[in-house]
């Protein structure tokens, strides 16, 4: 299977200040065996790996120049071992629903993706057809309550203790 990696993924996946870096990462390593047997490939292209470094070397200040960006991208690309795939589809060829300027390079990607037999792999949850990389594995929210008495702070319930495992 491939996965084309929109521009989202292809940050997050690269710099570890991105706010989904870890989400990502994660995603990729639960499919790590799946890739080291040739099963499952990541991929780039042209729209994917320009977009990349524009916005890595723009104002999200994720690289200091543009040969900066380039570079932080060859070393994703070699280390995640990654499929180039050509834009070698006519723009015309995009979904359904694509009906504003704003869709028009997310539908492009995914029938770029469908074209070559894989799926365009984003954050994005808008983009119907799509394989939305999952959040990360939630853990138990432990809420605390400034106490009155002595500046101690005692946890709340976190839907995973009983009541009595809360004042132990």
């Amino acid at each position: 299977m491939m996965y084309l990696l929109d521009v989202n993924a292809l940050l997050a996946m690269q710099y570890q200040e991105h706010v989904h870096y870890t989400r990502v990462n994660a995603w990729a390593a639960r499919l790590y065996a799946g890739r080291e047997q040739g099963k499952i490939v990541f991929a780039t292209c042209p729209i994917t790996e320009l977009g990349f470094v524009r916005i890595a070397s723009g104002k999200a200040a994720d690289s200091t120049s543009v040969d900066s960006a380039r570079s932080d991208l060859h070393t994703l690309k070699s280390r995640q071992k990654m499929l180039f795939i050509p834009d070698d589809i006519p723009g015309r060829r995009l979904p359904a629903w694509v009906h504003k300027s704003a869709q028009t390079t997310d539908g492009y990607l995914l029938a770029l993706a469908k074209a070559h037999g894989g799926h365009l792999a984003t954050l994005d949850r808008f983009i119907p057809g799509a394989v939305l990389i999952p959040d990360e594995t939630p853990v138990p929210l432990t809420v605390r309550e400034e106490s009155a008495l002595s500046g101690w702070t005692a946890p709340l319930r976190t839907g995973t203790q009983p009541d009595s495992a809360l004042w132990q």
